[in-house]
């Protein structure tokens, strides 16, 4: 796969930790903003994890049924508002609403870039695209925090969120220029629909018989769902404990 579409990819599925990770450092700054404590602006989270769980179920079949740029780029549009509306939340009711879309769109990278990954590569190929990926989920949790806290010093909470839109903003624009205009005509009901100049020139290998990938697999959807749902719960509890 090439590297700059391996690249967009991973920025893709790299929204989720991203905006779990990276306001971290500014949860004691946010309960002083909107007058409350770290207890309950812990209840972000668990309403983040909530949304996340929540729209895996809905993005697998609906990329599915409409091909897999249009729920792609519906997400990134969702996050990138949400996002905005995080950072000029006036108050914390308004954060957890703003947080719980933000989180519905975040989920859109994280399920359609491994269907497309499974899609444009044959098994090995997919296999060595997928721990590349996997390498972009686990270095993120480990950065956001410092540029959490650099963001933090920089301009406030808000800033953090700011950040979040423009970068979504970003990958919209190369998603859609740079890997999903080569392929806006795939629609996924029994076969691949390539064009075969623009897959050999992309360096893509791909069969033109080959059936489509499911995006909506049961197994790993289950699995992230309830692993989400757990998160969520446990986030909540913490967060209640303390009120």
């Amino acid at each position: 796969m090439p590297f700059n579409i391996l690249l967009i990819l991973g920025g893709l599925s790299a929204f989720g930790p991203l905006a779990i990770d990276l306001y971290l450092p500014a949860f004691p700054a946010m309960a002083s903003s909107f007058g409350t404590d770290i207890e309950h602006i812990q209840l972000s989270m668990s309403v983040y994890f909530l949304g996340l769980a929540s729209g895996q179920i809905f993005y697998g079949p609906l990329a599915d049924r409409f091909g897999r740029r249009k729920p792609l780029l519906f997400g990134i549009a969702l996050f990138a508002l949400a996002s905005l509306a995080c950072a000029l939340a006036p108050t914390l009711e308004w954060l957890l609403a703003a947080r719980f879309a933000q989180a519905l769109g975040g989920c859109a990278g994280m399920v359609v870039t491994r269907a497309v990954v499974r899609d444009l590569c044959k098994p090995i190929d997919a296999a060595k695209a997928f721990s590349q990926l996997m390498l972009v989920m686990g270095v993120a949790p480990i950065l956001a925090p410092l540029g959490g806290g650099l963001f933090l010093k920089l301009g406030g909470w808000p800033l953090i969120f700011l950040f979040l839109a423009a970068f979504s903003s970003l990958f919209a624009v190369s998603s859609f220029r740079f890997f999903f205009a080569l392929f806006s005509s795939l629609r996924f009901a029994s076969h691949l629909r390539f064009d075969s100049a623009s897959a050999s020139s992309s360096g893509i290998s791909s069969s033109l018989s080959a059936p489509v990938a499911s995006a909506s697999t049961p197994a790993p959807v289950f699995a992230s769902t309830v692993a989400c749902l757990s998160l969520s719960l446990s986030f909540f509890c913490t967060g209640s404990g303390g009120v």
